[in-house]
């Protein structure tokens, strides 16, 4: 975990130069501040320049420049292939290399092993690393698709020359042009910090690389953001300015992967204390155990297995606070990845019939995806607050592969419809969504509604959809697309049907209507008329 302090400025904005990245100096209230053309070493304490040297006319510096404590050196890169090294007077070493390597050197024997970096297609945007004590360095990188990775480099990776990349978490990537490798950086072994969007705002996002959960976000930044973590500080690129943010770091674990920020910790199982303490701290640990599963396997058997073992371990009360945390949701985000796509533990897990749409956003839209009608259907029942855009896409999904249009529809079409009519929904966002639907598919949808107007002539208790759903649908449409129906000719004739249903509706109505009046004045002159049951009786004595 990590908590962090208030922005402060370091260097105030610098005109006719771009920024290529920051890194630590010897000195410990030193920075080296790189840029295309020109290294300087600054000063954070005194707020002053210590010094500065610039590269020759058509070289560019293309890395942040690092401090070798080793050679008491300094080394950058230029134009993307040379490594240029100097000791404070001159660059007189030089080295070339090919872009998107791993270079590892070898400081006791003097060798270097070259890793190629590669995933996919995709292009690199940017990376970090530390080195840790059992001799083996973990790679992180950021991807142009949003995927970050983790790579464990060890002995056996440098001997085979490849190594593998085990996902961290996928973020809403800034639209940028240039890989400035700035937009990652790393705030400890267990944490790391990465430049992104959520809701169109850029924020700089905290992940912890054992869970892949998000732990903290930082908005109120500019857009045009790089970061770079130094001793406990994270250094802000801002519009060409610097600026720092504190921050102090706790090392991850379990029980810390289950908090989040203004969030209470959930628990994870309600123990029963025994005089059979062993069995009690064996239980603790099985469901600790099926927690991480959760949190990072990717086999699809466990993590059923697993979800079912935590499920069974709850109670009702923890079970719905357990559905609202960090882990479902980051569970969720990953089973319905297209790499993997569990529907299995989808429906599992949605069959709860606690799960919200806010923990996992884009689900519905991964769900239509897949076209997957049976788990679609699951979703419209059980999940909880789906939002207008959600259902209007889902009449798109319908409308588009033509079951509307076909005559011969099954029962599980018909439901499918039904329950998205059925579903409540505000409005005003219900208006809004439904001007994203062309006319020919508010066509198709008023056609279907149509029908469904007919079959309500009366109410009934066996209808999933009322008539009172139906006509605010039918009103919903025609005024968020009165003037495009009211001028295209295409959408005349669907306009007759629902007249002369309504026509059909009145006079229904009308005689059921008279009807009433009938049966009413009926019961009333039966009542008036029906005498009730009295008579009358004497009692005589006779006496003889």
């Amino acid at each position: 975990m990590a908590s962090f302090g208030s922005k402060v400025t370091l260097l105030q904005k610098t005109l006719n130069r771009q920024f290529v990245g920051i890194s630590l100096d010897k000195r410990e209230d030193n920075v080296i501040v790189t840029f295309e053309n020109n290294v300087t070493i600054y000063d954070t304490y005194n707020k002053r320049v210590v010094q500065s040297w610039s590269v020759s006319r058509g070289q560019k510096i293309t890395s942040p420049t690092i401090y070798n404590k080793d050679d008491d050196e300094y080394a950058f890169v230029v134009n993307g292939k040379v490594i240029h090294t100097n000791s404070e007077d001159n660059f007189d070493k030089l080295k070339k290399f090919t872009k998107h390597f791993l270079v590892i050197y070898n400081t006791n024997t003097e060798e270097n092993m070259k890793l190629s970096v590669e995933y996919s297609s995709c292009q690199l945007c940017s990376a970090c690393f530390h080195s840790t004590t059992n001799q083996t360095i973990v790679f992180v990188s950021l991807w142009d698709n949003g995927m970050i990775f983790k790579s464990i480099i060890t002995s056996q990776t440098l001997q085979t020359k490849t190594f593998d990349y085990t996902k961290v978490a996928n973020v809403a990537l800034l639209q940028v042009k240039d890989t400035s490798f700035s937009l990652l950086t790393q705030l400890s072994e267990d944490l790391i910090a990465v430049v992104c969007q959520e809701n169109e705002k850029t924020c700089i996002a905290i992940y912890d690389l054992q869970f892949g959960l998000c732990h903290h976000k930082i908005f109120n930044v500019s857009q045009n953001l790089q970061i770079q973590a130094l001793r406990d500080q994270v250094v802000l690129i801002e519009n060409g300015g610097i600026s720092s943010i504190p921050f102090k770091t706790n090392p991850v674990n379990l029980m810390s992967a289950y908090k989040k920020e203004n969030e209470n910790s959930i628990k994870l199982n309600q123990v029963s204390w025994s005089t059979n303490t062993s069995k009690v701290l064996e239980t603790k640990k099985s469901i600790e155990k099926h927690m991480s599963i959760l949190i990072s396997s990717l086999d699809a058997s466990q993590l059923v297995k697993s979800w079912k073992a935590v499920w069974k371990s709850q109670s009702e009360s923890q079970r719905q606070v357990f559905v609202l945390s960090p882990i479902v949701s980051q569970l969720l985000i990953r089973i319905t990845d297209d790499n993997l796509w569990l529907s299995e533990l989808i429906e599992i897990i949605l069959s709860t019939g606690l799960v919200s749409s806010s923990i996992c956003p884009q689900l519905i839209q991964k769900v239509l995806k897949h076209e997957d009608l049976s788990l679609l259907s699951i979703c419209l029942k059980q999940l909880q607050n789906i939002s207008e855009t959600d259902l209007v896409l889902c009449l798109d999904f319908f409308i588009k592969s033509k079951k509307l249009q076909t005559k011969a529809r099954n029962n599980e079409e018909d439901e499918f419809l039904e329950t998205i009519l059925s579903l409540p929904y505000n409005e005003s966002n219900m208006r809004d969504a439904v001007g994203a639907l062309s006319l020919t598919q508010i066509v198709v949808f008023l056609e279907a509604l149509n029908v469904r107007l007919g079959k309500c002539s009366l109410k009934s208790d066996k209808l999933v959809v009322s008539w009172d759903q139906i006509i605010s649908w039918i009103c919903l449409l025609l005024d968020a697309h009165f003037t495009q129906i009211v001028v295209s000719p295409e959408s005349w004739e669907v306009l007759v049907q629902l007249q002369e249903t309504v026509n059909t509706q009145v006079e229904i109505f009308q005689e059921i209507y008279e009807i009433n009046i009938l049966l009413t004045k009926l019961q009333e002159s039966f009542r008036r008329s029906r005498k009730p049951n009295r008579f009358t009786y004497r009692i005589e004595q006779w006496t003889i």
